[in-house]
This record gives structure tokens, C-alpha cells and sequence, in this order.
């Protein structure tokens, strides 16, 4: 029987070294990571806090950037604010300058019109005013009714001293053919004045010549003030009676005489086949000649074509 060989072979030597030096060099490779691997949870940890510090700086970069445009906008709306206020002071500045223009030009304007009121001023004036009140005088003698206030303040402001009548006229068979409010001075006697044309009213005539020579006659009549301005204006759009025109016109004439001035006022109206403006109109403009005043067509308010007749020259 043979025996086994103990002899130890070079190739089976070899093999047991080799796996001996791997061995080897794998427990040092072990040694020398294991660290690294002990710390990987800590390297884990380092990447979330990276990346939380990565999330935390977007953030923050979000807000600075919102910070800077609410900043910016917030410099902008300062600077929208700024400019506001200047032209708010600019033009507090404009209207501080127009209102003394303003005040000088209204002292300026005030002055004028002190010396205009100055001369305008005629003292003492005594009025009279004769209005036909037969019925195609309606609108008149409603408008008179409602200027009469005016007229009287209008008077009263650029005389001071100013006493007014009214003579109402009609023609011969109406209710009346002429009525009468004596001079009263608007300062005292307005409502006096207001109540007797208030009681007026349009009616009667029907042909066209009315009792104007008796109006004439009556305005003539006045207790007049020597020391007032004498004024007289007739309203009206029909001419007196044919036989009576001398006479209206020579009371006017001898009106004039004495100081005053007739004016008169004529009021058209529609033709028909008893009255025409052919007729009336020119014994309106003679009458206002002989009285040495002025005539005036109404195509405007009574109380303006009363005052242009008053008051012209």
C-alpha cells in the first residue's frame, strides 16, 4: 500500500499565499472605509440640510425680490406722491395769485362801478306810467304786473329819491276809462304799487282808437315835484280817437315845455279789419317827439323797453 505523498507542491503553496494577500488587502480596504461607511448617515444628513439650505435660499431670494419690488413700487408711488403735492401746490400757488387778481380786479370793478353808479345818479325822479289795459293788451299787462318790482328797484337804486304812478286806460262805454295810483315812492309803498296791478286785468275796447288824450291828460295831471325829474311813458297799441289826437299830442308837447319828457311804448299787434299798426305806430312816434322823449318798439320785456324809454336819451 502506497503511501500519501505530504509534500507540499509549489502550485498549492502559491494559491494559499495568494488568497492570504487578498485576504489581507480586503481587511484593509475594510479598515481603511470602514469610516467613510460609518459616517454615510451623516452624509445623508449633510445632503438634506443642503438641500433644505438650497430651499431656504430660493425662498429667501423669492422674498428679497418681492422685498425689491414692493420697495420700488412703493419709491414710485413716494415719487407719483411728490409730484401730486407739487401740483397741488402749484396750483394753490395759481389760485392764491388768481384770487388777488381777482380782488384787485374786483376793487378795480368796484370803483367803476361807484363812479358809474355816480353817474348814472339823476336825483329826485318822479314817474308815471299809462298802460292800455283794453283786452289785445293781456300779455302786457301781465308782464307789467310781474316787472314792476324790478322796475322800481332798477329806479330806486340809480335815483335814490323816486316816486312812481299808474295810470290805467280803457276807452269810453268800458268798465272804466281811466284809473289812477298816484306817485308812491317804492321804498315805502311797493306793496301799494304791486296791489294796483295786481287788481288790473286785459278787457273791453273792441275798436282800436282808445281814450288815450284822457290818459294823456290824467299822466299831465300829476301833483308833479318841482325839484324831481319829470318822466312819463305810455304803453299801449292803439291810437287815440281821431278828433282827440291834437290834443294828447299838444298835452305832450306842453309837457316838455315844463321840464319833463313823455315817452312812449308801442306793442304790436295782428292787423284786423278795425285797428291797424298803419295808424297806431305814428301817432306812438309823434307822440313821443312832442314829448320830447323817446319811442320804443316792444319786442322785448316791458320792464326793458319801460327802462329804454325812461332812461334814453
Amino acid at each position: 500500500m502506497r503511501r500519501p505523498s505530504r509534500e507540499i507542491g509549489a502550485f498549492s503553496l502559491s494559491a494559499v499565499d495568494l488568497f492570504a494577500s487578498a485576504l489581507g488587502a480586503f481587511m484593509i480596504v475594510v479598515v481603511l472605509l470602514l469610516p467613510y461607511f460609518r459616517n454615510l448617515s451623516d452624509v445623508e444628513a449633510h445632503r438634506r440640510e443642503a438641500r433644505q439650505s438650497l430651499q431656504e435660499a430660493v425662498v429667501a431670494r423669492s422674498r428679497a425680490e418681492a422685498a425689491r419690488d414692493t420697495a420700488a413700487a412703493e419709491a414710485e408711488a413716494a415719487e407719483a406722491k411728490a409730484a401730486e403735492a407739487g401740483r397741488r401746490r402749484a396750483a394753490a400757488a395759481a389760485r392764491r395769485d388768481a384770487a388777488a387778481s381777482a380782488s384787485a380786479a374786483g376793487e378795480t370793478a368796484m370803483a367803476a362801478c361807484a363812479q358809474t353808479r355816480a353817474s348814472l345818479s339823476i336825483g329826485a325822479l318822479d314817474i308815471a306810467i299809462g298802460v292800455d289795459t283794453t283786452a289785445s293788451m293781456g300779455a302786457e299787462v301781465l308782464a307789467l304786473r310781474n316787472e314792476i318790482g324790478g322796475i322800481a328797484r332798477v329806479l330806486d337804486r340809480i335815483s335814490g329819491d323816486v316816486r312812481l304812478g299808474v295810470v290805467a286806460f280803457r276807452d269810453t262805454g268800458d268798465a272804466y276809462v281811466t284809473r289812477t295810483l298816484p306817485l308812491t315812492s317804492p321804498s315805502t309803498g311797493l306793496s301799494v304799487i304791486q296791489d294796483f296791478l295786481n287788481s288790473l286785468s286785459a278787457d273791453g275796447g273792441g275798436d282800436c282808437p282808445e281814450a288815450l288824450d284822457q290818459a294823456v291828460a290824467e299822466l299831465v295831471g300829476l301833483p308833479w315835484r318841482d325839484a324831481a325829474q319829470r318822466r312819463i311813458v305810455v304803453v299801449g297799441d292803439a291810437e287815440a280817437h281821431a278828433g282827440a289826437r291834437d290834443a294828447a299830442l299838444a298835452r305832450a308837447r306842453a309837457f316838455a315845455a315844463a321840464g319833463g319828457k313823455l315817452s312812449s311804448v308801442f306793442t304790436y299787434r295782428t292787423d284786423n279789419a278795425t285797428c291797424s299798426a298803419s295808424t297806431a305806430e305814428p301817432f306812438y312816434r309823434a307822440l313821443a317827439a312832442e314829448g320830447g322823449g323817446r319811442y320804443v318798439d316792444r319786442n322785448e320785456s316791458v320792464m326793458e323797453a319801460v327802462l329804454m324809454a325812461l332812461l334814453g336819451k
